[in-house]
């Protein structure tokens, strides 16, 4: 299968400016595009050169959530569990909030 009219040449482009700004901002960042390419399918992860396939979409769960459980659970919590929380007076939960 081959992409449409797109200019993959110009992709890398893309992919380091997206990385700078990860940088400059102190943001974690992946290399999609790195990743993709590591599969010699690579392109069934793209409808139409540019929009994520199903397999696309699981490619970037994959990629992203060792990173979000990191950061989940390195975070504390705002709000009490659910399970402490009054089904008689659920507004009293609201006082143990930090303001």
């Amino acid at each position: 299968r081959t992409l449409p009219s797109r200019d993959e040449k110009i992709v890398p482009e893309y992919v380091e400016a997206c990385l700078n700004v990860a940088k400059k901002h102190n943001l974690e960042s992946i290399n999609v595009y790195e990743e993709m390419k590591k599969d010699e399918d690579w392109p069934r992860f793209l409808i139409d050169g540019l929009h994520f396939t199903s397999d696309g979409a699981t490619l970037i769960y994959e990629l992203l959530k060792p990173i979000l459980e990191k950061k989940i659970d390195a975070s504390e919590m705002l709000m009490p569990d659910w399970r402490d929380i009054s089904s008689v007076k659920p507004e009293d939960a609201s006082k143990s909030v930090p303001v």
